[in-house]
């Protein structure tokens, strides 16, 4: 939740009032599931935005921290995927997006309004329709993968769920004339991935620690799991921006005139690189920026033939004028120049690719941004560890909660970086009565005991700063948290 939560607030942060968010569930629940919670809520919004020109149907379940395989290979389908399902068979199981509810709502615009009125639809599919786990010299559809040719088996249940809304759209097209494109993309990477996906540990790994070996080691599942992934296994990578340019360009898109009484035809589009590359070798280009100890970069003997997985562009650069333009080392270098941000929002390390290609979005200053947090010191209130960014204050909450408890106010402040020598807050007094420390307090806070309830000031700053250090020295020190990194 945590996570998500810092996804939506960044997305907030850079729409600003142009975006309007709604919460809703559009997928139904058994046994009213025919027109209870879908269409009323869609319905809603085409009516206070009638000049909707275009509608993006991005929605895939989250997959948290199961879409790389633990070494007991549970919580998935043996490729590394949630079993997601519309309705789940277990309580709290992610369910897969419906995607009846939006072709429905385009269905009434169209019958109430008329066909001119129906948006544009787009929405994504993915290259694991594709059946890259059995590729034979027999396989009608052999890599690079071209979308006019047969599908035989979807290489993942999220694959099936995929086909299975590609299927839809070709049926409302037939049936009711509504017409769709849909963009198969192939394994898209960058800032803000998902936890749990491969390269997002990998360069969590990278940037934290240089004793952590980088590539996940999957020999600990290869006998417990059906077609267990590979280091050598074959993708093609397609960095975020590259995939958000196919997307605007697919929003510009529109087929060629039909012909009497007919309607276009509905599109699927690739949306890949036409490169593959292994997990290996994107582990190599995060060392190249992050250099172990000692090598990471090791051979893992597993029982199986790498797999392949690379898209056929030549529908993408005809129709849409698609071309990826970011290149793998690029694109590792942008993600692994955010995950080091991340990983040190305030500071306190630096290195060549911050300056190279560090975030954009955010001000070297900009803690809030850095962090993705709108308010901090705070706790991450964890739902689900998979799923969570822990906060770096947790391991001192018990401390800043006993000494504030009788604290009519309290001011916080957060100064991690490694040059603080002191708290302005602490010393300097905005009028004659305030009192900036603990303890301190004024006539007109009283307890129903008659006790003056005191203001606090509470500073959170970096063990290694040289304020903490001067205070060691002075043997002022009133409490260290040394396994957080922070003093209080």
């Amino acid at each position: 939740f945590e996570f998500k939560r810092q996804r939506v607030f960044n997305m907030m942060q850079t729409l600003g009032t142009k975006g309007t968010f709604y919460r809703a569930d559009f997928r139904p629940s058994i046994p009213e599931y025919f027109d209870m919670g879908e269409v009323p809520i869609l319905d809603t919004i085409f009516k206070t935005h009638p000049d909707i020109t275009h509608v993006v149907h991005l929605a895939d379940p989250y997959h948290g921290g199961a879409t790389v395989l633990s070494a007991e290979g549970s919580t998935n389908d043996g490729t590394g995927h949630l079993l997601t399902q519309a309705v789940p068979r277990v309580k709290e199981q992610i369910k897969s997006g419906m995607i009846e509810a939006l072709f429905e709502q385009l269905k009434k615009i169209k019958d109430q309004q008329g066909p001119g009125a129906v948006p544009h639809f787009i929405y994504a599919s993915s290259y694991e329709v594709y059946d890259h786990l059995h590729n034979t010299e027999h396989s009608p559809n052999q890599p690079p993968f071209q979308e006019d040719k047969p599908i035989t088996t979807p290489s993942s249940l999220r694959g099936a769920s995929k086909l299975i809304d590609e299927i839809l759209a070709f049926a409302y097209q037939d049936m009711h004339s509504i017409y769709s494109l849909g963009l198969r993309f192939f394994s898209v990477y960058g800032p803000w991935g998902l936890p749990g996906t491969h390269i997002f540990e990998m360069a969590e790994r990278a940037v934290s620690d240089p004793q952590n070996k980088i590539l996940p080691d999957f020999t600990k599942i290869a006998d417990t799991v059906t077609d267990p992934p590979s280091i050598y296994d074959s993708r093609d990578y397609v960095y975020i921006d590259d995939a958000i340019d196919a997307i605007l360009m697919g929003m510009q898109y529109r087929p060629p005139p039909p012909g009497p009484r007919k309607s276009s035809q509905s599109l699927i589009i690739n949306v890949g690189t036409g490169v593959a590359s292994t997990l290996q070798d994107i582990g190599a280009q995060m060392e190249k920026h992050f250099p172990r100890s000692h090598p990471s970069i090791e051979e893992q003997q597993i029982d199986k033939t790498p797999t392949l997985s690379t898209a056929s562009n030549e529908r993408a650069e005809d129709l849409l004028g698609f071309k990826a333009r970011v290149t793998l080392e690029e694109g590792l270098a942008k993600t692994m120049a955010w995950h080091f941000d991340r990983a040190f929002p305030y500071g306190g390390r630096s290195h060549p690719i911050q300056s190279s290609h560090g975030n954009d979005s955010c001000h070297p200053h900009d803690r809030e941004c850095l962090h993705g947090a709108p308010v901090f010191p705070c706790e991450s209130e964890c739902a689900n560890e998979n799923q969570c960014v822990r906060s770096y204050y947790e391991p001192v909450i018990d401390l800043t909660r006993s000494i504030t408890k009788q604290c009519s106010a309290v001011l916080y402040t957060v100064s991690l970086g490694q040059s603080v020598t002191n708290i302005p807050s602490g010393s300097i007094a905005v009028s004659p009565l305030s009192i900036s420390h603990v303890g301190g307090s004024d006539n007109t806070n009283i307890d129903n005991g008659g006790a003056a309830r005191p203001h606090c000031n509470i500073a959170f700053v970096s063990k290694n700063s040289i304020l903490v250090q001067n205070l060691r020295r002075q043997n002022n020190m009133f409490h260290l948290n040394a396994a957080a990194g922070l003093s209080a």
